[in-house]
């Protein structure tokens, strides 16, 4: 269901925001726009939200029109719960969708064992109170337009946890909870399940998070470990609880189910083979992948809040899917079907790269459509923003490499390009 959708990220400055904002990017006719508070040099496609300002959210919501919003929202308690309220009576009038960020926090009080989506809510924390409170209001507004998310730990390559970890293996000692058994989510796998319950237009609660447990401190052991960083000295803080949220949910796909080893490679940015073992382990940014048409370097590094997180896909030990926007592909001589000619035909130079899509009407809004590169039976398929090239898997050798970074620069006014955003 790929219709073109208005989305609103709230809260898409932070760790989780960026990512969704990275991801829902990607697809052709969904426009994006995330708030931000603490994190004002993001211009593109960012507008600004401070809680507790009194009409501004209904500002941004008639000015944004959205038909989906993301809650990834932080901050003062009962700010947030009067901001989500306006959203969801927004979306009530207009029948759009609301996906909400919740925590595993709304079990706190009962702590004896994991929990599924049907367990009732039982906290003892203000944190899970408020959360369970926030469920509850936007349930009973919402109700089937309503999807909620409940999250364990959760971490990203360069999260606020990950940099503590670093930071106690350099000082030789770091505080862990003995006796904590949870489970995890990468920011990446809850950016996947908003994508998919976006466009399948799913509801209800789901519990996103590593398929196991495991205890607090083997987790930072092993994510050391994979991290090549030297282990610290523990000092435990005892905490005898489970605080982890699994699913009962049939209609979750296979691809987002994340096992621990799954996650702990993304955050030392290795990939695993079908054994579960380390294929290839690669630099802090950057990532090597051999093809038939030679090596490609994936970088992860992402210079612009628009710039889509490059997709590397594996079977039976071989790669067969790229997604990247930091890459151009020069064809010589070589046949070439396309969806615009679609028998086949020779150019000289074929070079296909990423678009930079920028509307004329609202500079700001800035997009960056990758490159998609599979191998398949039929051939070495390119494809960018829907068109397609085909190449066969002999000529391979006829393809060059080539770096490529979008150049965007601050907009002036002055001179006025006519664009026609504030007057005719």
């Amino acid at each position: 269901m790929n219709d073109a959708k208005r989305i609103l990220i709230l809260g898409a400055s932070g760790m989780i925001g960026r990512a969704l904002y990275q991801r829902l990017n990607r697809h052709r006719g969904w426009k994006i726009t995330g708030t931000f508070y603490t994190h004002p040099d993001l211009e593109q496609c960012f507008i600004p939200l401070t809680l507790g300002q009194p009409g501004r959210m209904e500002e941004i919501l008639e000015a944004i029109c959205p038909d989906v919003i993301v809650s990834a929202l932080r901050g003062d308690f009962g700010k947030q719960l009067e901001v989500h309220r306006a959203a969801a009576e927004y979306l009530e009038r207009s029948g759009g969708r609301m996906i909400f960020l919740s925590t595993a926090n709304v079990f706190d009080n009962s702590t004896d064992t994991a929990h599924v989506e049907s367990d009732p809510t039982d906290s003892g924390s203000e944190y899970g109170k408020y959360k369970i409170a926030c469920e509850k209001m936007l349930s009973e507004i919402l109700g089937e337009n309503l999807a909620i998310l409940r999250l364990p730990f959760v971490w990203g390559k360069n999260s606020p946890r990950v940099l503590q970890v670093r930071e106690g293996c350099q000082k030789g000692c770091l505080e862990v909870y003995e006796g904590l058994k949870s489970n995890h989510a990468s920011d990446m796998q809850i950016a996947e399940y908003v994508e998919w319950i976006i466009e399948r237009e799913k509801s209800g609660i789901f519990h996103v998070g590593t398929s196991e447990l495991m205890d607090y401190p083997q987790f930072i052991r092993k994510m050391v470990e994979r991290s090549g960083w030297k282990q610290p000295e523990f000092q435990r803080e005892y905490t005898p609880e489970v605080l982890a949220v699994l699913t009962e949910r049939e209609d979750i796909p296979e691809r987002l189910s994340w096992t621990t080893e799954r996650l702990l490679a993304y955050l030392s940015d290795s990939r695993l083979d079908d054994e579960g073992g380390e294929q290839s382990v690669v630099t802090k940014n950057a990532e090597l992948c051999k093809t038939v048409i030679g090596t490609v370097k994936i970088s992860r590094y992402l210079p612009y809040p628009c710039d889509p997180e490059p997709e590397i896909a594996e079977e039976n030990g071989q790669i067969r899917r790229i997604v990247t926007a930091s890459h151009r592909f020069r064809l010589h001589n070589v046949p070439i079907a396309s969806s615009e000619v679609p028998e086949t035909a020779v150019d000289s130079v074929q070079e296909i790269t990423p678009i930079v899509y920028q509307s004329c009407m609202y500079p700001e809004q800035i997009r960056i459509y990758p490159v998609e590169l599979e191998f398949t039976d039929r051939g070495i398929v390119f494809q960018v923003r829907g068109q397609q090239w085909i190449i066969s898997e002999k000529d391979a050798s006829s393809v060059e490499i080539l770096d490529w970074r979008a150049k965007l620069e601050k907009k002036s006014c002055i001179p006025c390009t006519n664009c026609g955003k504030c007057s005719w």
